[in-house]
């Protein structure tokens, strides 16, 4: 492979009959180069739609993060109810075998999966929706997830509804 980069030429351009002999000069180079730049200027369209798409999948992915810990804080909550009434049934049943508590155990956590499926499914549906904190501040409220003092843990806000419940106490 030859290389003749040099204005006027240095090698002869009848090298390229020789056999296994490849010259390139200015002109193959320019003729590349101007190749090159269009196949990836006609790629340009193509690229531009990727990153609009991989832009609005991120975007979808970062507002979903403000749900992760509401759902958190609700499987949390779950499992702590389950956990205490669990042990209050088990406390009143001392003759279960250990097997016997495994299933019932076993049980008690199915029933708690299968109840949050649907909400906390909905809620990453919904991370994304103009309306998230409100169905966060709902979801807090009904179940209770309000943090001290009524701020709401999605927003960090004080909560309407704390607030109002406070508000009218005697």
């Amino acid at each position: 492979m030859l290389i003749d980069i040099a204005v006027p030429r240095d090698i002869d351009p009848e090298v390229i009959h020789v056999p296994r002999v490849r010259l390139y000069d200015m002109d193959n180079l320019n003729e590349h180069l101007e190749q090159s730049l269009n196949e990836r200027t006609l790629e340009i369209p193509r690229v531009e739609s990727i990153l609009i798409e991989e832009q609005a999948k991120f975007m979808e992915y970062f507002a979903s993060l403000n749900t992760l810990p509401l759902i958190a804080d609700l499987r949390q909550h779950a499992e702590m109810i389950r956990q205490m009434e669990l042990e209050k049934s088990l406390r009143r049943m001392p003759d279960l075998s250990d097997e016997e508590r495994g299933r019932i155990e076993a049980l008690t956590l199915a029933l708690v999966k299968k109840l949050l499926d649907a909400p906390t499914r909905r809620l990453r549906a919904e991370s994304t929706c103009p309306h998230a904190p409100e169905y966060a501040m709902l979801v807090r409220t009904l179940f209770g997830l309000e943090h001290e003092a009524g701020i709401c843990g999605f927003s960090g806000e004080d909560c309407p509804l704390s607030l109002a419940a406070e508000l009218t106490e005697p």
